[in-house]
């Protein structure tokens, strides 16, 4: 086991109402969709524990209740909770698990995707970067409903484009899944909801801000976001 990584927490931001897949999943939390007879938090979960991560944090809102019964039934995983009463965005959400975060370094991940990757690999590339924050980045056919990318020198991240805005040429795309050191809070707005996408992460871009790096992954990538893609994730192998 890498013993960095097994003192590196790990952020799941799951508290978004899933309104895309509302006609799919009924009231069910995203997080609690099963994929393979499977929940995405038990795949996530199990996926960073084999990594080597010793400790979770759930970022919980829409379905929290249920979340929190899910996890009290009996598990061998480090669990805790960062409770929200009112939707916050992806950044917000992050910000207000802040006090919970006891690493230095910590890992952020959606909690409706999979990227699966050598995680120590990622550690050591974001350290000999020195960034603030490392974003993986991946290729995918249709980038349309993605957050494109272009890199720069040494992958310093030059552009960064939220989902449905035009998309770059470089192919590469966010999957949802960064590494930050916790000094990212001092680039984050002085209020209680916002986003990582539109409101930070264009901001630490060179060479308006700096600090944001992209780590390219060959890693199996499954985002459940939509009807379409949960049905796909469906009949393949995750995890």
């Amino acid at each position: 086991m890498n013993n960095r990584l097994k003192n590196t927490d790990v952020v799941i931001l799951c508290g978004g109402e899933g309104t895309r897949l509302r006609a799919v999943i009924g009231d069910t939390p995203k997080a609690l969709v099963k994929v393979n007879g499977r929940t995405v938090l038990d795949i996530l979960i199990d996926g960073f524990t084999r990594a080597g991560f010793g400790r979770a944090i759930l970022c919980v809102g829409h379905g929290r209740e249920r979340i929190e019964e899910h996890f009290a039934r009996g598990t061998a995983h480090n669990v805790v909770f960062s409770e929200e009463d009112a939707p916050l965005g992806t950044g917000g959400a992050l910000k207000n698990a802040n006090a919970l975060i006891q690493s230095e370094t910590f890992l952020v991940t959606n909690g409706d995707s999979f990227c699966f990757m050598d995680f120590a690999k990622l550690l050591v590339f974001h350290n000999a970067c020195g960034a603030v924050a490392t974003m993986a980045l991946t290729r995918v056919k249709d980038k349309h409903d993605y957050g494109s990318v272009t890199l720069g020198k040494k992958n310093e991240i030059e552009s960064f484009a939220e989902k449905g805005a035009a998309s770059g040429s470089s192919g590469l795309v966010n999957t949802g899944l960064y590494l930050m050191r916790k000094d990212v809070f001092s680039r984050m707005p002085d209020k209680r909801a916002f986003s990582l996408e539109v409101d930070v992460f264009p901001k630490m871009t060179r060479p308006t801000g700096g600090g944001l790096y992209g780590y390219i992954t060959e890693g199996q990538f499954v985002d459940i976001g939509t009807p379409e893609r949960l049905r796909a994730a469906q009949g393949m192998t995750v995890g």
